[in-house]
């Protein structure tokens, strides 16, 4: 694999974690443009955002207007307990803290992510201070299935899949969004709860939603209505580069949408789009 010195764009990027592990290899880089967002690559593919490290840059109403698809399931619901899937341990656990959900928990299938946030504390302090964030590493279905909790939300990250300079497009984790994985996630869901699919590229944001109406297919009769219901799913359309991972978002409710909660999405949605 390339090392890290410049991206697709030719911008310069400092390498400043390289770590093996699993026959995979993580790298942490940051790019001097941007040097409040440090980026995790796993075998080349952006897995996720460091912005903890830099809290004087990157503080919450910033992160709130640059990542609206992150705030918005965020800001919707009165979330107490919340599930975040492979987010490198970094901006969606830290945005969650940001916006007062006293309850969270990450889960993260790259192991070696222990190690380097143990190592490098500057990088993960929202992580290691806040006695409400509990993190786990290892198999996630696993850990699922051995998981008795309801959570309020749950987060699904799958940014991009392509990798810079590569011939060959790959999901990461492929057994993460499966219709099996995500009976899994329905699962711990409680009653009014959502399942929350923030996507880097059309294909992956498709499968997602395609999954998402058969998993409610089989729980309930008329699938394709109450997906209109029960469902929201915005495309983030930007001018500028796309340091961010993600450019769709999926937002599904287990069971029928209240009224506060309905207008409570349409005014945010509203007042991201009076920002751009």
């Amino acid at each position: 694999k390339p090392l890290y010195t410049h991206d697709s764009d030719g911008n310069s990027l400092v390498r400043v974690i390289t770590r093996w592990g699993d026959l995979a290899r993580t790298d942490v880089v940051v790019d001097k443009k941007i040097p409040q967002l440090a980026q995790v690559f796993k075998n080349g593919a952006l897995s996720g955002l460091l912005p903890a490290g830099y809290p004087e840059k990157a503080d919450p109403e910033q992160l709130r207007n640059y990542f609206p698809l992150v705030a918005l399931p965020q800001q919707a619901g009165h979330a107490k307990d919340v599930l975040i899937i492979n987010s490198s341990g970094g901006l969606e656990i830290k945005m969650a803290a940001d916006s007062g959900i006293p309850r969270i928990r990450g889960m993260e299938s790259n192991r070696v992510l222990k190690s380097v946030a143990e190592q490098h504390r500057e990088l993960y302090r929202h992580l290691l201070d806040n006695p409400g964030i509990r993190m786990d590493y290892g198999d996630i279905r696993h850990a699922l299935r051995q998981d008795t909790t309801e959570y309020d939300q749950i987060y699904i990250t799958i940014p991009q899949a392509k990798i810079p300079g590569g011939t060959e497009p790959g999901m990461l984790e492929n057994y993460l969004y499966t219709q099996e994985a995500f009976r899994d996630y329905w699962a711990r869901l409680r009653p009014g709860g959502m399942l929350v699919v923030l996507a880097g590229e059309e294909l992956l944001y498709m499968r997602a939603l395609l999954v998402a109406w058969e998993v409610l297919e089989e729980n309930r009769a008329g699938g394709n209505a109450l997906l209109g219901q029960q469902a929201w799913g915005y495309r983030m359309v930007t001018l500028m580069p796309p340091v961010r991972p993600y450019q769709y978002l999926l937002m599904l409710a287990k069971g029928p949408i209240g009224d506060e909660t309905a207008g409570r999405i349409e005014q945010d949605t509203r007042k991201k789009k009076k920002k751009k």
